[in-house]
C-alpha cells in the first residue's frame, strides 16, 4: 500500500511530518488542509455518484456498493494521516474503523431505500451523504488526539479550537471560548456537539515549555 505522503516520513517523537528533501517539518495546518481536500475531493466524487442515483441514472444496489467502498477507504485513509502512514496502522485501528463503517453502512442501505420510496430530495440526499463523509474527519481527530496522548513529548502539547465556515451550534461556541486547553483535555472536531459528522471546526495544536504553559491556557 502507498505510503499516505510520498516524500515525507513521520516523527512519532514531535507527531510531525517531516519533508524527505529538506529535512523540515510540515506545519500542523498544512496537513489540517489535506485533510480538508481529502473530504472535500470526497464529497464531490460522492456527491456525483448520489445525484445520478437519484436521477434513476445507476442501480441502488451499485450506489450502495461505491459508497460503502469510498468510505471505507476514506477512513483507512483519515486514520494513517493522523497516525504517521499506512504502516503504523495496526488491528486496532482497522477495527475501530469497522465499527465506525458497519453503523454508516446500515444508514447508506436506509437511504437507499428511502431515495428508492421518494423520501428524500437530492438536497437531503447530499445532506445525508456528508455526514457519511464527515464521520471519517471526526476518526482523524479522535485518533490524531489519541496518538498524541500517548506520545512523549520534551514540551507540552495544548490545543485550541477554531470555528468552520458553517453555522455552529452551541457546543462548538463553549469549546471555541475556552480558548487553548491542555491536550488531553482537548475534544474532537464532531465529538461531543449538536453538529456531529458535519462540524466543521479544526484544532491549532502548539507544543510550548512546561514553564508557560498557564500563560497559554485560556488564551485565543
Amino acid at each position: 500500500m502507498p505510503d499516505i505522503l510520498p516524500g515525507f516520513t513521520h516523527d512519532r517523537g514531535t507527531q510531525r511530518y517531516k519533508d524527505l528533501s529538506s529535512g523540515h517539518s510540515v506545519g500542523r495546518q498544512a496537513i489540517n488542509e489535506l485533510l480538508t481536500a481529502q473530504v472535500q475531493s470526497a464529497e464531490s466524487r460522492l456527491g456525483a455518484l448520489s445525484t445520478s442515483f437519484h436521477e434513476g441514472k445507476i442501480a441502488p444496489s451499485v450506489w450502495v456498493e461505491q459508497m460503502r467502498t469510498e468510505v471505507r477507504r476514506l477512513a483507512v485513509q483519515q486514520i494513517a494521516l493522523a497516525k504517521g502512514g499506512f504502516s503504523q496502522i495496526d488491528n486496532r485501528d482497522f477495527s475501530k474503523a469497522d465499527t465506525l463503517l458497519r453503523d454508516v453502512h446500515v444508514r447508506i442501505t436506509i437511504t437507499a431505500q428511502d431515495t428508492i420510496d421518494g423520501k428524500v430530495s437530492l438536497p437531503q440526499l447530499l445532506n445525508r451523504v456528508s455526514g457519511y463523509i464527515g464521520e471519517t474527519r471526526r476518526l482523524y481527530w479522535q485518533t490524531w488526539l489519541e496518538n498524541a496522548r500517548a506520545s512523549s513529548f520534551d514540551n507540552v502539547l495544548i490545543a485550541k479550537r477554531t470555528l468552520g465556515s458553517s453555522e455552529h451550534c452551541e457546543d462548538c461556541l463553549a469549546y471555541y471560548q475556552l480558548g487553548y486547553v491542555l491536550i488531553e483535555d482537548a475534544v474532537a472536531p464532531g465529538s461531543q456537539c449538536q453538529c456531529g459528522p458535519r462540524c466543521q471546526c479544526d484544532l491549532v495544536v502548539q507544543e510550548v515549555p512546561r514553564n508557560e504553559v498557564e500563560q497559554w491556557l485560556g488564551t485565543k
